[in-house]
């Protein structure tokens, strides 16, 4: 669980910096280049981390079970991403994951994050 943990915060900033990335490059003259960071290899980093914040949300039971399932099938077609543009399904799936945190009354249940806690 702590691997799945770790994944998702080094995704989220590879797949962030690739974006950025892309975006910078595909403002210059390196709209090739641009493109294909920002638009086909970012996605694949998204689907990972999507993958593993959703293995986390069943394990721990911070996202709704319906948001955690429907994770593993948007991370597929993160995956096929160099076939087509599916880079709106992460940030839709990003917004809803973040609004529900952002709602959702916390659980006594869930593990405390303290840093010792993890590392035990």
């Amino acid at each position: 669980m702590i691997v799945a943990a770790q994944l998702v915060t080094a995704a989220g900033y590879i797949a962030a910096a690739l974006i950025l990335a892309g975006v910078a490059l595909y403002g210059t003259a390196m709209l090739g280049a641009g493109y294909a960071i920002g638009f086909m290899v970012a996605p694949l980093v998204f689907g990972l981390m999507i993958a593993a914040a959703s293995v986390l949300g069943l394990r721990n039971g911070s996202l709704p079970r319906w948001l955690s399932i429907a994770g593993f099938p948007i991370a597929a077609v993160q995956l096929a991403s160099p076939l087509f543009v599916p880079l709106w399904l992460s940030v839709l799936w990003s917004l809803i994951v973040g609004v529900t945190l952002t709602v959702r009354k916390s659980r006594s249940t869930l593990p405390d994050p303290r840093p010792a806690a993890a590392l035990a």
